[in-house]
């Protein structure tokens, strides 16, 4: 069965005026179903690391790989990315009653 979403050893990070922000490090995914929900705590990094598998993020990442149905989302230019954003994967941001319109 073929992977759907597959992430490895991602690192995120931020740039602030003085430091480096390490945002997520290390994190391990792999899904093979549709319908996926990331849940956890408040703060925990869950909005940050699925904007940065939709490369939603002005943040960047120097080490891991990013999966979409074994294609390398990094290698995908801006064409490529908007045809398969909200169309094969897509995400509810944090407060869905005001990106929503019910």
């Amino acid at each position: 069965m073929e992977k759907l979403l597959e992430v490895n050893n991602l690192e995120v990070q931020f740039k602030s005026q003085k430091n480096i922000i390490y945002a997520v490090t290390d994190f391990l995914l792999m899904f093979i179903k549709m319908n996926i929900r990331i849940i956890g705590e408040s703060g925990c990094g869950k909005t940050v690391t699925s904007r940065s598998m939709l490369k939603l993020n002005n943040s960047y990442f120097e080490k891991g790989s990013i999966r979409f149905k074994g294609r390398e989302i990094s290698d995908l230019n801006q064409k490529e990315l908007n045809r398969i954003r909200g169309n094969k994967i897509s995400m509810i941001f944090q407060n869905p009653s005001s990106a929503l319109i019910p």
